[in-house]
């Protein structure tokens, strides 16, 4: 868990709160496990680092990650406040999207074994550099999106950046988040979500906007199985095993307040697990992981409750309940 505050929790499987650090000086952005050790993790923030903490001790930072290079033109400032961050498969890379600062946004790259900067992207993105994601298949490719909707996949084994840049794509909306999936035994597509709460895939090998799928608010309403869709919102997405996605979307319908998964398949989305939520007032839920092994999955929300979902009807795959709840925070998550 991380904070407005600059702090981060750990906490166990069953959301017992292991121990808090004031990791950054600004807001924390985004925080993650390492793919190689579950000892470690990665914090970022608008401070303008990123930092590499171990669990079993968490009184220093064991790396940090910073670009201090100018830019030409207001602000004098180097600082390049860090909006996301995603490592490699093999754990190998740190890879970074800031905000925009002057007349450009940056994709910053690392070396994660010793923190040595390596190089940059500033040239393919005009604004604030939203998400950033490793193919989890084939470590050499990333894909990003930023807040005027492009979105853009690179080749990072190429020697410079217009020779790295494989496709693009522009989606006509704020991109919010993304996720790698397959299809066919490919790891070649890419679920995005905006923060219009539309949906859209496409295959990357494809540049024609006609050959994406785009799923609309209302189409997301109709996957969760509600009628109102001016209050239905998008959380997350998450691979499913070897074929498609999961959605989780929400309702906000005071009356009726919902959150559940849809699955991706077939090129439709379809109604596939209910979380019921009890009177808990949790605002938004904002993201959601799934548990190594796929036995449930934690949710975040805006009012800093944390919940533990796990298997809890008897209907194969249809309903989850809350196995745990972290209590609740003066800041949110």
């Amino acid at each position: 868990m991380f904070g407005s505050n600059g702090e981060a929790c750990i906490c166990s499987p069953d959301l017992q709160k292991l121990s808090c650090t004031k990791t950054h000086t600004e807001a924390v952005s985004q925080a993650a496990f390492a793919k190689c050790d579950a000892n470690l993790f990665y914090t970022s923030s608008y401070d303008g680092t990123i930092k590499l903490w171990d669990i079993r001790d968490m009184n220093t930072c064991k790396l940090e990650f910073k670009d201090s290079s100018t830019q030409p033109g207001p602000p004098s400032s180097s600082l390049k406040p860090i909006l996301c961050f995603d490592t490699s498969p093999t754990n190998s890379i740190v890879c970074a999207g800031t905000e925009q600062v002057g007349a450009d946004s940056y994709l910053l790259f690392w070396d994660a074994r010793s923190a040595n900067q390596t190089g940059g992207y500033w040239e393919s993105h005009s604004d604030d550099i939203t998400t950033v994601k490793f193919n989890s298949e084939r470590g050499n490719c990333l894909a990003s999106g930023d807040s005027v909707g492009n979105v853009n996949v690179f080749d990072i084994n190429q020697s410079d950046e217009d020779e790295a840049l494989q496709t693009s794509f522009n989606a006509d909306d704020s991109v919010a988040k993304m996720t790698w999936f397959k299809k066919n035994g490919q790891m070649d597509y890419l679920a995005i979500t905006t923060h219009s709460e539309e949906l859209q895939v496409f295959e990357t090998e494809e540049t024609l906007k006609e050959q994406s799928s785009t799923f609309t608010r209302k189409n997301v309403a109709h996957s969760i199985r509600r009628l109102g869709p001016e209050h239905v919102f998008i959380v997350d997405v998450i691979e499913h095993h070897d074929q498609g996605f999961l959605l989780l979307a929400g309702s906000n319908y005071e009356n009726d307040k919902c959150l559940r998964f849809s699955l991706f398949k077939s090129k439709k989305l379809k109604p596939y697990i209910n979380l019921p939520l009890d009177l808990t007032n949790r605002g938004h839920t904002r993201c959601c992981v799934e548990l190594p092994g796929g036995f449930g999955y934690v949710t975040g929300s805006e009012g800093g409750v944390v919940d533990l979902w796990k298997p809890g009807s008897t209907a194969k795959e249809e309903s989850m309940k809350i196995s745990k709840k972290s209590d609740r925070r003066s800041k949110p998550y």
